[in-house]
């Protein structure tokens, strides 16, 4: 160090290390994410910093005119910057004239690393989490578009629009009032290009401890609502009308208080009111949808998927042509089988949302908007995945040339005991049309279900189980039993596979007998549960039926040239 700095006093030492390490931390934080990094880029807060071309308004010295739509990244001295995702990993770009906007998901948390992995393999920029629940990430409309077609994990998908700056938060009501009149372009937002006016929902969320008069979150959205109505009306002698379930226009503000007041950042949703976890095979209303009390969300299902590796199993049985099997002898309601059939099969959740769910998924509100270029895109784009939902079907169901068993490339068997459960799996199962995919043992419990011989492929199997811990479902003997009979299937049916179980409990994880090989912590609700892999080796045989154990008595006469020890006997 002191040949690299001369004679350097201690302080300017000091200085240039700083400088070396801020230098050295803004070309990390500046380069594309990259997905065996993710832990090192999660953030610890929800308000990401604002961009460097984003105007903010001062709702105390009334400065500065927020544009509500982002403009296109650029260089410094004004060079327009190309949409470019080669550090992505999959060599595309973005041919979009400029128009690159900031969007942000969310998802379960603990599922941020695998959201941020499916939105890099569709060629997002700049892709980094928001804590352990949310993903912020760039491109243009195609990738919104593509998004909220294909990623399977997030629960919402949206377009940034504006917020407060980081020193200036808001403390009134009046504040929220003045910063969405002032920062939000009504007309660019709520005209439909036509001369008329899309209609709005406004949905709020409050974080942390925000001041007293915003922590109300009907009232909050009611002031955003408000501060856009009179933005309307004092252009124009008209007013936008509110719809709640299927809105042009479905806004959400987000608030995260701090002791200073409230950080606001205003999103558009690309999709109707709700989650987008729901695919609409359980039912598309509560008359006709019946859901287990215990049932996993979809969303956590297909992320617990992407993490046991079923994506990566599926991809090498299309390039080497060996067969990839799924085993869940707990099946439930069948979300681990039946995520899994769509993944393998590649039918996105964007297409069941259109073919199970409301109508309002078939335009959804992202190709409504007056900057959107109407709805082609979203049509050729779902004429796409349609095409390959028809080749996945045809590969899942042709039978494998290679297996000596007659069984197809895709093999997916569940099981579940209670009789309520096995229905409700049963017609979830077809309501997704993947009765012919997946196979379902109904009335038989775990320790009883006898897979047919040859199906399980050592190298090729995946074990998937959601077991009851005792959090939804009463009877502590019920559960222990269940672990117990998981425990003696998973060694008798699954020898050479690999098993992935989801607890909640680790008392009732130490029923199992089985050292972890990994442990992935997820939370749900309030509960905390651990996505926990296991492989399987077969039990060693009983201590009668090893090789007998030989005493030294019983060793033959040793051949060494050494003379034995005499020994002197004392009269």
């Amino acid at each position: 160090m002191t040949r690299l700095f001369g004679r350097c006093s201690t302080s300017k030492l000091h200085l240039a290390l700083l400088v070396t390490v801020v230098f050295t931390t803004r070309e990390i934080v500046a380069s594309a994410f990259v997905p065996s990094q993710f832990s090192s880029f999660v953030s610890t807060t929800t308000n990401p910093q604002p961009h460097p071309n984003a105007w903010f308004f001062d709702h105390k010295s009334g400065s500065h005119h927020q544009t509500c739509r982002m403009k296109p990244i650029r260089k410094e001295r004004g060079t327009r910057l190309r949409a470019d995702v080669s550090n992505n990993g999959n060599g595309n770009e973005w041919d979009d004239g400029g128009d690159v906007r900031r969007y942000f998901a969310t998802c379960i948390p603990g599922l941020h690393e695998v959201l941020a992995q499916e939105l890099v393999d569709l060629g997002a920029m700049h892709v980094h989490p928001s804590g352990n629940s949310g993903v912020h990430f760039e491109g243009p409309l195609q990738l919104g578009l593509e998004a909220l077609m294909y990623v399977r994990t997030a629960h919402r998908m949206m377009e940034w629009i504006a917020e407060t700056p980081a020193d200036d938060p808001v403390e009134t009501r009046d504040d929220l009032h003045d910063f969405i009149s002032r920062a939000v372009d009504a007309k660019w937002l709520l005209g439909n290009g036509q001369g008329g006016l899309h209609t709005l929902s406004v949905q709020s969320i409050v974080n942390g401890r925000v001041p007293k008069d915003l922590c109300h979150s009907h009232y909050t959205a009611l002031t955003v609502k408000n501060a856009l109505v009179d933005s309307v009306r004092h252009q124009r002698q008209d007013r936008p009308n509110v719809d709640l379930d299927d809105p042009d226009v479905p806004l959400l503000c987000a608030l995260r208080g701090d002791s200073r007041g409230a950080h606001v950042t205003l999103y558009r949703c690309l999709h109707p009111p709700g989650s987008l976890h729901k695919r609409g095979y359980r039912g598309s209303t509560a008359q006709d949808s019946v859901i287990h009390k215990a049932a996993m969300k979809e969303s956590l299902a297909a992320g617990l998927l992407y993490m046991a590796g079923w994506d990566k199993l599926c991809h090498a049985a299309k390039e080497d042509g060996l067969p990839a099997v799924l085993v869940d002898p707990m099946t439930g309601s069948g979300s681990l089988p039946i995520e899994a059939a769509l993944m393998a099969a590649d039918i996105a959740p964007g297409l069941m949302r259109i073919r199970c769910s409301s109508a309002s998924h078939k335009l959804p509100p992202v190709v409504r908007w007056r900057d959107s270029g109407g709805p082609d895109a979203w049509k050729q784009l779902v004429q796409d995945a349609t095409q390959r939902a028809r080749a996945g079907m045809e590969w899942v169901s042709t039978p494998n040339e290679s297996s000596s068993q007659q069984q197809n490339n895709c093999v997916i068997m569940c099981n579940e005991v209670h009789p309520g459960a096995s229905a409700l799996a049963r017609n979830t199962i077809s309501n997704a049309g993947l009765a012919n995919v997946i196979s379902l043992s109904a009335e038989t419990n775990a320790c009883d279900w006898i897979l047919p011989p040859g199906k399980v492929v050592e190298g090729r199997t995946i074990m998937v189980s959601n077991p009851p811990w005792g959090i939804r479902l009463d009877g502590a003997e019920e559960v222990e039993s269940s672990w117990t009979a998981l425990r003696d299937f998973m060694r008798r049916e699954c020898v050479g596979a690999e098993a992935w179980v989801l607890s909640g409990d680790k008392k009732l994880t130490k029923l199992l007998c089985m050292k972890r090989t990994r442990r992935i912590p997820i939370q749900t609700g309030e509960q905390d549960l651990r996505w926990i892999q296991y492989h399987v080796f077969p039990k060693p045989p009983p201590r009668d039926d090893r090789e007998p154990f030989v005493t030294n008595e019983q060793m033959e006469p040793s051949t060494s040239s050494t003379p034995p020890k005499q020994t002197q006997e004392i009269n």
